[in-house]
């Protein structure tokens, strides 16, 4: 991409994205609103997948280790069915009920997002093999951006 930006055109003048950038604006100038159209993009390669991944991994467990000491220390002892020994356990059983529910949600989320992801990469030609992270292809989506927009001034 950053080559677009150096290697010249035929006339050798003008770069190969100027020239690209200068084609677009003589036929259909809309094309290059991309900027404003593909903000998100450029919000989402700040983001890092495998980092995001951790972290909802260690919020499952933790939930998980939360439920299971709160299964044990029941009022009286006994290991109750966990839904019904944290329903028994008031405010803190409800809030591992929710933490629960909020984790399941989470966990949901991030496999619409990853299959969003796949289906991203495959509108954009990426080879499926690839196995390129969700912020390295935005951060080069919105660097091309950056360059289109350097080239329309």
């Amino acid at each position: 991409m950053k080559q677009l930006d150096q290697v010249k055109a035929f006339d050798r003048r003008t770069t190969v994205l100027k020239y690209i950038v200068r084609v677009c604006e003589e036929k259909d100038s809309d094309v290059l609103n991309l900027k404003s159209e593909l903000a998100s993009v450029i919000k989402a390669g700040k983001v890092h997948w495998e980092q995001w991944h951790v972290q909802l991994a260690s919020l499952e467990w933790n939930t998980e280790k939360l439920s299971e000491d709160a299964a044990y220390s029941d009022f009286e002892g006994d290991c109750l069915y966990q839904g019904e020994s944290l329903n028994r356990q008031g405010r803190r059983g409800e809030f591992i009920l929710q933490l629960t529910r909020a984790s399941q949600r989470l966990k949901a989320r991030a496999l619409q997002i990853q299959e969003k992801f796949r289906l991203t990469k495959e509108y954009f030609s990426v080879d499926t093999s690839c196995q390129i992270q969700p912020h390295e292809l935005f951060q080069t989506i919105g660097s091309f951006l950056e360059c289109v927009e350097k080239s329309r001034l």
